[in-house]
């Protein structure tokens, strides 16, 4: 929400139930959480580049699920990801270099730093089952995705 403030309708869509799962809090995305440090560590992008995000949720293994109060289950994802791209631009809006990480978290409390957690685009994808980044030229996406090497 906090990075959705440009207008009404922008914020608004950060609340959808589509973009929502059910996450720990306290040592995840809670204050000091890996998930939380990791947020709050993205940076902005600078000149020319632009940084592509996508953070989602896998489920694998027994799922586990809670009641919800219209007694349908919820169910409980196994895994959190998210995405890096980021794509740097020439003076004629030409994409010069693109560098990519990925992030991949078990669905539990992970306090403090998040490097561990690193892995490729490439893994995710592999994963999901989904091409993410396909608008990026192959030449630059290639290389990126297969990278684990943070941005920052």
């Amino acid at each position: 929400s906090s990075d959705r403030q440009t207008c009404v309708d922008a914020n608004r869509e950060t609340f959808y139930f589509t973009n929502q799962a059910p996450q720990w809090q306290e040592k995840f995305n809670g204050s000091g959480g890996a998930w939380y440090n990791l947020e709050q560590d993205i940076p902005e992008p600078t000149g020319r580049d632009t940084l592509y995000v996508v953070q989602g949720v896998l489920f694998e293994g027994t799922i586990q699920t809670l009641p919800s109060t219209d007694n349908k289950d919820v169910s409980i994802p196994s895994h959190f990801y998210k995405l890096l791209m980021k794509c740097s631009f020439n003076t004629s809006g030409a994409m010069t270099a693109a560098n990519g990480v990925a992030y991949l978290f078990t669905n539990e409390e992970h306090a403090g730093g998040y490097s561990s957690f690193a892995t490729t685009i490439r893994e995710i994808e592999n994963r999901t089952g989904i091409d993410f980044f396909t608008n990026i030229p192959t030449e630059f996406q290639e290389p990126a995705e297969k990278m684990s090497n943070q941005l920052w």
